[in-house]
């Protein structure tokens, strides 16, 4: 197992590793992968088109996309409630029970350390955004 970490480090965009052992037997392993950004090059996005087509497009394994509605904007899909973890010890917040992306200067950023979107469900919106916006307004930022 001590080799496979070894290289599980050597992967581009690993960002954290954590390792947890219960009862001497069991091992947790967290990989934490640093997503690439998505940049959009517009002032504007009409939300309806984007959540249109993300929505008819994502397999049924995902769940929908929703525009979040905070002051920058954004995107958000809900977290069923047996799957909500709370980002501290004390309470359960709000943003515990959505994945989130928040627009900061044409950026689309995750929010601190509130749950992300999954790689699968990152690559369907950067799809969905080339597929929607002019051509060459968006890009994947290493």
């Amino acid at each position: 197992m001590e080799k496979n970490i070894k290289n599980i480090k050597n992967i581009k965009n690993i960002k954290k590793i954590e390792i947890k052992n219960f009862n001497n037997y069991k091992s947790i392993i967290t990989i934490e992968i640093k997503m690439p950004i998505i940049q959009v090059l517009v002032d504007n996005v009409d939300y309806k088109k984007i959540l249109d087509h993300y929505n008819n497009n994502k397999p049924d394994d995902l769940f929908p996309l929703k525009r979040l509605d905070v002051f920058e904007g954004g995107f958000e899909i809900d977290i069923p409630s047996d799957k909500w973890v709370k980002s501290n010890d004390m309470f359960l917040d709000e943003n515990d029970k959505v994945k989130q992306l928040r627009w900061s200067q044409g950026r689309l950023l995750s929010y601190g350390s509130y749950p992300r979107f999954t790689i699968k469900e990152y690559m369907l919106l950067y799809e969905t955004l080339v597929q929607v916006l002019p051509p060459g307004k968006v890009l994947l930022l290493e």
